[in-house]
C-alpha cells in the first residue's frame, strides 16, 4: 500500500486493487479489534457510545479539518501509518498475543521495521508531491495541482486535477499568446479553484488580447440562466476525467447548445475518455436535434504536447 500511494508508481487499475485489499485488510482488523475488546453487558451502553462519538468525531475531522490541514489529501496515508502503529501498540499490551511485552523477538522487530518502513514511504510520497508541485490547493471538488515538468523540447506547466490534466502553458510564456482583438473568448467553470490558479499561476487569461470572462457555476445551469450568446464555436470539454457530468450529454443539453450558437456554428464535443466510448453517445444525441456529427481522431505523438 505504500509503494501504491507514491505518485507514478503503479497504474491505476493496479493501485485501485492494492488499495481496496489493504482497505479490506485494515477494515478487518479494526472490527477484529473492537469486537474482542468488548466489555461486560453492563457496561455496553458506555462502550457503544464511545463508538459512536469515535464515529462521529472521525466524520467531523475528515468533512471539516482535513481540507485545510491536508491539501494533496495526505490524510489518508498518515492515518493508514497511525493505524500501524496504533495495532503494534495494542498487540504489545495483549496478554494473549505473541507480541505480549516484546522487545528483542525478530518477528516483533520485522514488526516495527514494517511500519516504519510504510511511514517512510507515507513521507517519501507527501515530500514528493510538494517538491514536484508549484501549487497545492483542495475544496469540495478535490486536489488540485499546478506542476512544471519537460515535455519533448518545451518546458511545460500544467494543472492537475486528481489524475486528470487540465491543461498545460509552454515556458516562457510569450511562447504562449492566443486570441486576436476583437474576439472574445468565454469560459464556464464549476470549480472556483481552477480560476484562481489560472489566474495566479498561468498567463493566458492575462496576456490574451481578446475579451475574455470567466463564469463561475455549472456550465449548463449558466447557459440556461442566460440569454444567446452567439457563440462562433462553442466546446464541451469535460468528458476526459473519471466522473462523467451526464447532464451536458442529454437532448436538452444539446437544445441548449444550440440556442446559444450563431447561425453556422459548430459544437464541438471532446470525448475522449479512459473507461467509456462516448462518441456512439454524442452522435445519438446530435441527430436527435438534426445536426450532423463528425468524429475527428488524432492519435497524438509522444514528442508533442
Amino acid at each position: 500500500m505504500g509503494y501504491a500511494l507514491i505518485p507514478w508508481k503503479l497504474e491505476e487499475k493496479s493501485t485501485i486493487a492494492i488499495l481496496a485489499g489493504g482497505l479490506l485488510v485494515c477494515c478487518m482488523v479494526c472490527h477484529g479489534e473492537i469486537h474482542r475488546s468488548r466489555p461486560h453487558p453492563d457496561k455496553l451502553t458506555g462502550f457503544y457510545l464511545a463508538i459512536s462519538a469515535g464515529g462521529a468525531t472521525g466524520g467531523l475531522f475528515v468533512a471539516l479539518l482535513a481540507p485545510h490541514l491536508f491539501a494533496e489529501g495526505d490524510e489518508l496515508p498518515l492515518g493508514l501509518a497511525f493505524l500501524g502503529a496504533l495495532i503494534l501498540a495494542i498487540l504489545r499490551r495483549d496478554p494473549e498475543s505473541r507480541f505480549h511485552r516484546a522487545r528483542w523477538r525478530p518477528d516483533w522487530l520485522l514488526a516495527i521495521a514494517a511500519v516504519l518502513v510504510f511511514t517512510f514511504l507515507v513521507v517519501y510520497r507527501m515530500d514528493a508531491v510538494r517538491k514536484s508541485s508549484r501549487a497545492l490547493a483542495r475544496n469540495f471538488y478535490g486536489h488540485v495541482r499546478v506542476a512544471d515538468r519537460v515535455s519533448g523540447t518545451f518546458n511545460v506547466r500544467g494543472m492537475f486535477h486528481g489524475a486528470t490534466n487540465h491543461g498545460e502553458q509552454i515556458l516562457p510564456p510569450a511562447l504562449s499568446k492566443v486570441g486576436r482583438s476583437g474576439d472574445r473568448f468565454r469560459f464556464y467553470e464549476i470549480n472556483p479553484l481552477v480560476i484562481d490558479l489560472a489566474r495566479s499561476e498561468f498567463t493566458y487569461l492575462a496576456q490574451c488580447k481578446a475579451e475574455v470572462s470567466v463564469v463561475l457555476g455549472d456550465a449548463r445551469l449558466s447557459l440556461e440562466r442566460e440569454p444567446p450568446q452567439r457563440f462562433d464555436i462553442l466546446v464541451v470539454d469535460a468528458f476526459s476525467g473519471d466522473s462523467i457530468p451526464v447532464h451536458l450529454l442529454t437532448r436538452e443539453a444539446f437544445a441548449l447548445y444550440q440556442r446559444h450558437l450563431a447561425p453556422g456554428g459548430v459544437l464541438a464535443v471532446h470525448c475522449s475518455n479512459r473507461f467509456l466510448n462516448l462518441p456512439p453517445v454524442v452522435a445519438l444525441a446530435a441527430k436527435s436535434r438534426g445536426l450532423e456529427a463528425r468524429v475527428v481522431h488524432s492519435p497524438g505523438k509522444p514528442d508533442m504536447l
